[in-house]
């Protein structure tokens, strides 16, 4: 925080156009660090456990359908098309909070990479042993190879180096999944990427 203040106090002083870029470059750099580090902390935190406690009903259908509600702006920005298909009233016991982190996280992921003009969708099913979660696009998707290090900290593939991000947001997916006794896995789209949650009841 104090760092940060610096930097800012900084930027009110008469500058020469070169110190103006590299402390606008010094402050981005730093915002970049507080993000990975706060996310970091929430990955510990939830691997953990100690959210655990918190736990309460989540209704995963209306859950969803806010979050696709909130992206379809962003989706018809992007010339993509969003594809919704939930089943109602399906309830789990977790943390709502860490829940739209997970959705947002894979939605925003999906949106990110699949390419303009590309579909997203969304899918909740429930059957008489399990709940399935399903975010996919047919965009360009990504190697087999690389399905189990996406979900590595800092893991970053070729494709995103370029993009903004810490590398962490499969591994925040992951580390919530986990806690609330959640299988991920990746599945080809044919063309593009699956991500799949699966909940034995």
């Amino acid at each position: 925080g104090h760092l940060r203040q610096t930097l800012e106090e900084l930027s009110k002083e008469p500058l020469s156009e070169k110190e103006i870029v590299l402390l606008e470059e010094a402050i981005g750099q730093l915002d970049q660090v507080l993000t990975t580090f706060a996310a970091l902390l929430r990955i510990a935190e939830v691997e953990s456990g100690s959210r655990k406690a918190g736990f309460g009903m989540v209704d995963l259908s209306a859950t969803l359908w806010e979050l696709a509600d909130t992206y379809q702006p962003i989706v018809e920005e992007n010339s993509q098309q969003l594809d919704v298909s939930l089943q109602d009233n399906i309830r789990l016991r977790g943390d709502h909070s860490l829940m739209v982190q997970l959705f947002s996280n894979l939605i925003e992921n999906a949106i990110r990479h699949a390419g303009k003009d590309k579909r997203i969708s969304i899918s909740l099913q429930r059957s008489a042993e399990q709940i399935i979660i399903r975010v996919a696009d047919n965009g360009p998707g990504i190697p087999r190879k690389e399905y189990d290090n996406i979900i590595k900290p800092f893991y970053r593939l070729d494709r995103s180096r370029n993009t903004p991000g810490s590398g962490l947001g499969t591994s925040l997916v992951a580390a919530i999944a986990a806690l609330h006794d959640m299988e991920l896995s990746f599945e080809d789209n044919q063309p593009g990427l699956a991500i799949i949650l699966t909940k034995a009841l």
